[in-house]
Formats: structure tokens, C-alpha cells, sequence
């Protein structure tokens, strides 16, 4: 045990003190082991025991020096010394270095060294180079380590300075800088600057660009939000991710339902009004009825606003109102224009062509603005049913500049209805569209084509083109039948729902270019007899005006004098405008001249007017 202190006295039990020996001689008193081997055994093992200078003898317990101070301790050289006050204030036994490495990569060696890295560790060093990307320590060549920041970002460009003193804490991983950085911006992996700040209690501390306190958020700076696509909006109710506010790309918001976009503002907008540029896409209207024999004169119509269209080929079909995919398959309409080949044709002729197709009025056409640098695409969506498999064709063709584009798309199953939509681009090289009632663009379902008719996938050419090498002969075989129906011609590269129209107003732009008045009682026209076989009558009026003064063509009428019966009479053309026609009757007999005149039409009888692009 240490001495612990106080007066020591030397005894032996007789004597005491320092002559205890001398005393026992002295006093003639005997010297006996059982007087002198204990005490003295203690005093030996009280100096064994006694702290040596060396440290081989370790205290037992407290060592109070009380006023006293220990002095010449010297400076530690390992991490397991005693440090001295001299020492500590220069910071010798934390682990502080002057970096030797190179920007972004910096090197200290550490003295005392340290052998390994362990979590925990405290290091201080002095940057001899500004970051410029992220940055790595090496420790006295135990491996470069990440250096970072707040979030576990990487050290940016001017995060630390040139000459900064820079205090890191490894983490079993990297080092996270703890010292404060030349930097205080806050990057995500993305790269966005964004703060997030969330509190349920309300209370904020500092200042976020969001924060959500529980019930409501407010966003103090742009939010950045991904692009996502259509059928997955990035703003969507938790019950319906298919429906929301879509990012589609750069400069452009789309209005989602149901994974179909609805709406959309920005650098391909959809325009108000009809976004359609087709009429009767839903083949609702069938004022001809059903037509046959088409196929080997051009722009011959079936359904309103479907027309053949053939050169040399000696296909013949026949076009009619059929059913439509409806709600069974999620389309809108239940009627379809369907194609049945009734004469077929396998030639390979290169100038065969047989199609049917649309014409689309230049007026109606300003904001496609092709022609220009700013051109803007168009999608064409439409439901389509093929008794063939394989690659087809859908095309546009711009009659001012004679220029084609046909883009192929795959029928996947026979006889089954399917979705279709193509996205044709924006003709910079072709003309703009003429600011008038003439046709400037068509749209094209081949039937049958020849290699002159051929063209590039989706790709704008000179010339008719409206297939590819690639398209199916629909007219090989009588066999052979084809239903398109919801066709959608729209701006931009999306293809939207159909925008279905009330039956009145689908009319009305049919009869914009063909009206027609047949059966008994649906037309009175009145007038006078200006002889006995012949008179003149007033206006007839159009239902809506029509595109350009009509051809008409007339039947056999019935005309009633004012005192004869009724007898029949031809019609014949005197004026012809966009919002009605003057007649005159003739071929008749029994009139008497002056007579008022009433013409009427019988069962079987009729009355067209076509003006028809």
C-alpha cells in the first residue's frame, strides 16, 4: 500500500526511534526475532509497495497531492500518454494536420499517427485547397474517405475554402463535415435546391422554401414536381392515381381523367373550341345510305365525309354504317364506317391506288402552322377492326405542295377492335394551309397501293404518300373487311378522347357538304305557272350553308296548280347560293298560266345538294 501520508515512527516494541538498534545494546537488551522480523518485513513491504518513478508499481487508490503539482511531466507521444498543458493548448493531442494532398483530395498524416479508422473519430485539418466537386481525407494513408455535408450530400464546389480549418467526425462510412462551410446551400441528389420543412405543431424554425404544418402546406418558392405521362399524372387524388395534373415534359401541363388527358396548356396546347378537325368521325351520320361499287372514281362518298378514291386499281367495295366497338371495348361511338371488298385485286401495279379518305378545309387549319419553323404536330387517334393481321397504314397528304406522310401500325388480332393513335410531325417544309373553304389536307385509309404511292415511315415526302413497302393489300381477297370509327385529328402529340358531338351538331357539318330531301311530304316549294307545262318557284333554303353554291340533283316531282291535280314535273336549277336555290319547273302538263304552284316530293322521290371538297 502507498504511504498514505502523516509521522512515521520506527518501534519494535521496547524502543522507538531512529537508534533502536543502538538502544537495545545500550539497555543490554536482548535481541529477539519476535521484536524486530515483523516490524521490519512491514517496512520492507511499505517501500516495495511505495509508487516508483518509473510507473512499475500502480497505485491501489487515490493519489491526493493535495497544493502539490506534479512537474517536468513531459509531452505525450502516443495516444495512451499523459498530455501536458503546454501540449493540449496547442492542440498536439487532437487530431489537427495540415493538408498536403490536392483540391478535392485531401491528405494529413497525423502525429501521434492513428492506425485505423474507427467510428467517432474527431479530425481537424487545414485545407490547402478550395473544393471545387466532391471531396475525399486521407488520414495518414489509411484510405480516402468521402467528405460530408448536411443530408449526407456530397462537398460542392466552394463548400470548403483555401486555408479553411475543416472539422470532420467519421461515421464508420465517411467523414461528415461538422464545421461550418463556406457553402450553406442545401442540394438534393436531384440537384434541386429545395428545403423541406415539417412541423406538427405549427411552429417553424428558420425559413423552408415548403412547409406543412399538419393541415395546410406553403410552398414559399418554385416546386419542383417530376414529368410524368398521362396515365400517370404527378398530381393525383390518393383514389384515382390515374386522374390529376400531368408534368408530360418541358413547358407543358396536361389535365388527366382516367389516364386520358383531357386538356392540356403550353408549347403544343390543345385549341378551344372543337379540338376535332374531323366531322362525322363516329359515322353517326349516313345520309346516302349505303353506297357500292366504289373504287374506280376518285371522290365518290359513302358515309358522310368518307370518300373513295382509286386509279387503276380494279378493286371494287362497298362502304356502309355498321356497329361500332361502343362501350364494350371503352369507345365512345356504336356505329363504324365498315369496307367490304366485294371485287378483289392482287396486282402489283405501281400506279394502282384505292383508298378511302377525308378532306380537310384550309380555314380551318390556321393554327397547325406548318410551312414554318414552329410547325406543329398532329395526333390521329381512331378505333379500328381489320380481318387482316399485320402492318397497316394511316396517312395525311397536304394537297398545296403535293406533299405525303403514311405511318405504319400493327393489327395485332383479326376480326377484334383495337386503339389507335399516331403522332405525325409537324411539316416544316410544306406550305401553310390556305385561309379558305378549299381542301388542303386528307386524310388517307389505304385499301390497295402501288410502290408509286409508297413513302418512308413517318416521314414527309413529295408525291402521294400513303402506304410503305410494308402495308397490307386490304383488296386481295373478297373476304376481306375493314371498320375504322371515333376518328380524332388533333394538335399536338397526345391523343385525347373523342370528342363526341351531339347528333344535331354532327349533322349540320355533314350537310355543310351534302343535303338531301327524300320521301313523301318533306319538301313544298311554291311558286306560279308561266304556261301550261312549266313554271318558276321561290327559294329553296338549306338546312346550314353549305361550303360553296351545291351541284343539285333532282327526281320526278309533284306539282299541284291552283286547279289542277297533281301531275309530274322536273326541276331544274335557276340560282344556286350557299344558303338556297331558285328552280324552275318544267315537262309537266295541265298548268294553267297564271296559276299559283305548289311542288311537292312523292314516296321515291328526292332532292340532293352537294358541295363536297
Amino acid at each position: 500500500m502507498p504511504w498514505s501520508g502523516g509521522s512515521f515512527t520506527r518501534t519494535n516494541g521496547v524502543n522507538t526511534g531512529a537508534t533502536l538498534w543502538a538502544q537495545d545494546r545500550d539497555d543490554g537488551t536482548k535481541i529477539l526475532a519476535t521484536r524486530h522480523d515483523t516490524n521490519d518485513q512491514d517496512m520492507a513491504d511499505g517501500i516495495n509497495s511505495t509508487l516508483e518513478k518509473s510507473g512499475s508499481n500502480a497505485a491501489t487508490g487515490n493519489l491526493n497531492i493535495g497544493s502539490n503539482r506534479l512537474t517536468a511531466v513531459a509531452d505525450g507521444t502516443a495516444k495512451t500518454d499523459a498530455a501536458t498543458v503546454n501540449q493540449i493548448q496547442s492542440n498536439g493531442p487532437a487530431f489537427q494536420a495540415t493538408d498536403t494532398g490536392t483540391a478535392n483530395a485531401y491528405v494529413i498524416a497525423l502525429s501521434p499517427a492513428i492506425t485505423a479508422y474507427a467510428a467517432g473519430q474527431e479530425i481537424t485539418f487545414k485545407a490547402g485547397a478550395a473544393s471545387t466537386t466532391a471531396s475525399t481525407l486521407n488520414v495518414n494513408t489509411l484510405g480516402a474517405k468521402a467528405l460530408k455535408k448536411l443530408h449526407d450530400q456530397d462537398i460542392g464546389s466552394g463548400d470548403i475554402e483555401s486555408g479553411s480549418i475543416v472539422t470532420a467526425v467519421y461515421d464508420g462510412t465517411n467523414f461528415q463535415v461538422t464545421s461550418q462551410l463556406a457553402s450553406s446551400t442545401i442540394t438534393t441528389p436531384g440537384g434541386s435546391n429545395t428545403q423541406v420543412q415539417y412541423n406538427s405543431s405549427g411552429s417553424f424554425a428558420g425559413s423552408a422554401n415548403f412547409t406543412f404544418d399538419g393541415t395546410s402546406a406553403t410552398v414559399a418558392n418554385p416546386l419542383f414536381l417530376p414529368d410524368g405521362s398521362a396515365s400517370a399524372p404527378a398530381i393525383s387524388n390518393t383514389g384515382d392515381t390515374n386522374t390529376g395534373i400531368a408534368f408530360i415534359a418541358a413547358d407543358t401541363v396536361g389535365v388527366v381523367t382516367g389516364g386520358t388527358e383531357q386538356f392540356r396548356f403550353g408549347s403544343n396546347p390543345i385549341p378551344g373550341g372543337s379540338k376535332n378537325f374531323v366531322y362525322n368521325g363516329n359515322a353517326n351520320i349516313a345520309q346516302r345510305g349505303t353506297v357500292s361499287g366504289l373504287g374506280g372514281v376518285n371522290y365518290v362518298y359513302g358515309l358522310d365525309g368518307w370518300a373513295a378514291y382509286g386509279t387503276s386499281s380494279s378493286a371494287r367495295y362497298q362502304m356502309s354504317q355498321d356497329t361500332g366497338p361502343g362501350a364494350a371495348y371503352g369507345a365512345v361511338s356504336n356505329n363504324s364506317v365498315k369496307i367490304d371488298i366485294t371485287t378483289a385485286d392482287t396486282a402489283s401495279t405501281a400506279t394502282l391506288v384505292s383508298a378511302v379518305i377525308q378532306k380537310i378545309e384550309g380555314q380551318n387549319l390556321q393554327q397547325i402552322r406548318w410551312g414554318n419553323a414552329g410547325a406543329l404536330d398532329l395526333t390521329l387517334s381512331f378505333w379500328v377492326k381489320s380481318s387482316k393481321t399485320g402492318t397497316h397504314t394511316v396517312a395525311l397528304w397536304a394537297n398545296d405542295g403535293n406533299r405525303g406522310c403514311p405511318i405504319n401500325y400493327t393489327v395485332d388480332s383479326a376480326d377484334t377492335w383495337q386503339k389507335i393513335s399516331v403522332t405525325f410531325p409537324g411539316d416544316t417544309g410544306g406550305t401553310f394551309p390556305p385561309d379558305d373553304n378549299t381542301a388542303f389536307l386528307v386524310i388517307v385509309f389505304p385499301i390497295h397501293t402501288g410502290s408509286t404511292y409508297e413513302g418512308t415511315n413517318a416521314t414527309w415526302a413529295s408525291g402521294e404518300k400513303y402506304a410503305t413497302s410494308s402495308t397490307v393489300n386490304l383488296a386481295d381477297s373478297t373476304s376481306n373487311n375493314f371498320w375504322f370509327t371515333d376518328v380524332q385529328l388533333e394538335v399536338g402529340s397526345v391523343a385525347t378522347s373523342f370528342a363526341y358531338e351531339d347528333h344535331g351538331t354532327t349533322l349540320a357539318r355533314c350537310q355543310r357538304y351534302y343535303t338531301v330531301w327524300t320521301g313523301a311530304s318533306t319538301l313544298g316549294m311554291s311558286g306560279v305557272c308561266r304556261s301550261t307545262s312549266a313554271g318558276a318557284l321561290g327559294g329553296l333554303y338549306f338546312p346550314t350553308e353549305m361550303r360553296a353554291a351545291p351541284t343539285m340533283a333532282y327526281t320526278t316531282v309533284n306539282c299541284v296548280d291552283g286547279s289542277a291535280g297533281g301531275v309530274d314535273g322536273t326541276l331544274a336549277t335557276s340560282v344556286a347560293g350557299t344558303k338556297s336555290v331558285t328552280c324552275t319547273v318544267g315537262s309537266a302538263s295541265g298548268f294553267t298560266d297564271g296559276n299559283g304552284l305548289f311542288v311537292e316530293l312523292k314516296a321515291g322521290d328526292g332532292i340532293t345538294a352537294s358541295a363536297e371538297l
